[in-house]
């Protein structure tokens, strides 16, 4: 079990560089009841080469999950009487156009995060 948790928080972290802000500095901590304690030096170098040797299969893995779910977010959906769910592309434009709802941009740690409230 360590070894998952180690190893998706590592990568998690390496994508989040991506983001406007975030450094290639890493710590990692474990936290346990009644101590803190950094990672083994050894582990860390490990870690790196493991998420480097892998993080171009991830990244298709992903780049085909988001054309995968682009598609289906695009896929005009059926009536249903549960109707449930977030409108669809057209619907959220239409709303977008009549004033119903108003594009609001909020600073986030130097990113900015677009999102909408209702009117």
């Amino acid at each position: 079990m360590l070894a998952q948790a180690l190893a998706v928080t590592y990568a998690a972290k390496k994508v989040s560089e991506l983001a406007p802000g975030v450094g290639s500095d890493t710590d990692i901590n474990f936290v346990l009841r009644d101590a803190i304690f950094g990672i083994w030096d050894h582990l860390a170098p490990e870690l790196d080469r493991l998420i480097t040797k892998y993080a171009g299969e991830a990244h298709k893995l992903g780049e085909k999950a988001v054309a995968e779910l682009q598609a289906f977010i695009d896929k005009p959906r059926e009536k249903s009487t549960d109707d449930k769910g977030p409108p669809g592309k057209e619907k959220q434009h239409d709303e977008m156009k009549v004033g119903k709802k108003k594009p609001v941009k909020k600073r986030r740690n130097d990113s900015v995060v677009a999102k909408t409230k209702s009117a």
